[in-house]
């Protein structure tokens, strides 16, 4: 009877270590050194999507700064517990962005999260800074740094393309 009480104990305990460690994989990590201005900024920009978009649904999921993400990356969108999709952004890179940058990331990572949009990697010829070059068809490329300037000088392509690809999936058009 010793034996299967200490078996018991010692079950009990790894699942209870299991669980510490699940919880803190998909918590969101302590921002304690990270100034709330930039916490704030995350909600304008998640507002300024719902607004933008006309969404009628709200992301269920949390939006947040995570020192828990690979370097190269600005931001993921990954499944979180009771199938809770999370957006981690990377403050290290998230601090030197522009108002534009800052926006296309959230709106694309919500385009993931929200409505479960792909990447799509196509490329188009577009006017930046008055001559053309080489941008991406969608803001939801799969190589975000290929975007410098495309979406700040042609925003309003980018709104629309994105409110097409989310009015299919809703069903709208």
């Amino acid at each position: 009877m010793g034996y299967w009480r200490y078996c018991r104990h010692i079950i009990l305990a790894t699942i209870i270590t299991l669980a510490i460690f699940i919880i803190n994989i998909y918590a969101p990590s302590p921002n304690s050194n990270i100034e709330k201005y930039y916490q704030n900024e995350l909600i304008l920009y998640e507002n300024y999507f719902y607004n933008t978009f006309n969404s009628k649904i709200k992301y269920s999921g949390q939006i947040y700064f995570s020192k828990n993400i690979a370097i190269n990356l600005y931001a993921v969108c990954y499944p979180g517990p009771m199938w809770l999709t999370n957006i981690k952004i990377n403050y290290e890179r998230w601090k030197f962005l522009d108002i534009y940058a800052k926006e296309e990331l959230i709106f694309h990572e919500l385009g993931h999260c929200l409505y479960w949009l792909n990447h799509d990697n196509d490329l188009i010829e577009l006017k930046v800074k008055n001559k053309f070059r080489t941008c991406p068809k969608s803001i939801m490329i799969g190589t975000w740094d290929i975007m410098d300037g495309c979406y700040k000088y042609n925003r309003d392509y980018y709104i629309k393309e994105l409110q097409t690809k989310i009015n299919l999936k809703r069903g709208d058009l």
